[in-house]
């Protein structure tokens, strides 16, 4: 997105105010609906060079661009930039060592992963409560994209990421103009079950792991105090540790990062009493930040209780787990947590013995230059004798 790219249009002939916490994403559909245009064609007439919804804005918009929006919708870049999350991604990445700063490579820590392809969304990252949508004017929160939410607050229920119906991750700008809150892939109306189309039935608290889930939800809402306390320069209003200041998104990160491995979460869990069975566990190599919201309620309640009584039951945890000193070798380690990190096991290092294949060796390198067939063969027997194969 260069600077020079100017839209078509110096001014849109419908404006419209941006609603409490929307997403910049929500904001540019609910604009383009207005036009009675759908998004990817709005942002084509005003934008015809620029590929707008092949990338993800509300992360990874540049400047030069959210100014000709900014400009477009008669407002300050300032209040357009607040529509993304960047704002929350500074926050987010405090104390930590990745580079949350950096909104233009790679993962943000904490904040969901969208897995773009062209226009389409790959993972569910984008969550909606459907009592919300319903009852408010329809549009997507800012605080919905957190990996940390997991639930509606407000009216106490898992919030959704997927269509009921198809399971396709929700994409509001592929959506039909003016109908944001159908599914464009199959159509059906994503603040209703896939078993009722005729209107919305009222979700309830889940009873399979209930107590499990409102743990996960009463975690987010210490990190929603925490998250409006640092963006207001306020103090903490709950200071319970470890989450009691700036840091406590490092913290939360680093025990996520520890606690990846199935068996040791596993026995993690069978060590917290309070924790709800059973532990499903998430496939190879997925992030926190990539996973669904069932999952990640449940590492969240693995974490609320992991740290409930801190910092007796963290050891307590550790130990059972096997979780030592080791383990947060290459994380995080934020002050409070640091402290309570060096009271564990140092862990067991592997010796392991320095291998040099003597397929490679000076002899070898000064065969192959000299003599290729004398080489080959001498590289031939070498493998047929097993020598090649490290101790």
């Amino acid at each position: 997105m260069s600077a020079k790219r100017q839209p078509r249009t110096t001014h849109w002939t419908f404006k419209l105010s941006p609603l409490p916490d929307e997403l910049l994403s929500s904001w540019l559909c609910r604009v383009a609906h207005a036009h009675g245009m759908t998004p990817h064609a709005f942002t084509t007439l005003h934008w015809p060079t620029v590929a707008v919804w092949t990338r993800d804005i509300d992360r990874s918009a540049a400047d030069d661009w959210l100014a000709d929006v900014a400009e477009a919708a008669g407002l300050t870049l300032d209040a357009v930039r607040d529509l993304t999350l960047r704002p929350l991604m500074a926050i987010l990445a405090k104390g930590g060592n990745q580079e949350g700063s950096d909104h233009m490579r790679g993962n943000s820590p904490l904040v969901l992963s969208a897995g773009v392809w062209h226009r389409r969304r790959l993972l569910p990252a984008l969550q909606f409560c459907p009592i919300c949508v319903v009852q408010d004017e329809p549009y997507f929160r800012r605080s919905w994209r957190l990996a940390t939410s997991v639930a509606c607050t407000r009216h106490q229920i898992p919030l959704r990421e997927r269509c009921t119906a198809c399971s396709t991750p929700v994409s509001p700008h592929r959506a039909p103009a003016g109908r944001m809150l159908e599914c464009h892939d199959c159509g059906h109306r994503l603040d209703l079950y896939a078993s009722d189309r005729s209107g919305m039935a009222p979700p309830t608290t889940p009873s399979n792991g209930a107590r499990g889930f409102l743990t996960a939800m009463d975690l987010q809402r210490r990190f929603e105090c925490v998250l409006i306390a640092v963006n207001d320069d306020a103090e903490t209003p709950a200071p319970a540790k470890p989450f009691h200041d700036e840091d406590a998104f490092a913290v939360l990160r680093t025990l996520i990062s520890a606690t990846v491995s199935k068996p040791a979460h596993t026995k993690l869990r069978e060590a917290l009493d309070d924790c709800t069975p059973p532990w499903r566990g998430i496939e190879h190599g997925n992030q926190f930040e990539k996973i669904g919201t069932q999952e990640r309620a449940q590492w969240m309640e693995t974490i609320a209780c992991w740290t409930a009584d801190w910092a007796r039951r963290f050891a307590h945890g550790a130990v059972s787990a096997g979780i030592t000193q080791r383990t947060f070798e290459r994380l995080a380690k934020p002050a409070v947590l640091a402290k309570e990190i060096k009271r564990l096991k140092t862990g067991v290092q592997r010796k392991r013995k320095p291998w040099t294949s003597i397929l490679h060796d000076a002899t070898m390198r000064k065969l192959k230059r000299t003599d290729p067939a004398a080489w080959r063969q001498l590289r031939a027997a070498r493998i047929l004798a097993g020598k090649a194969v490290p101790p």
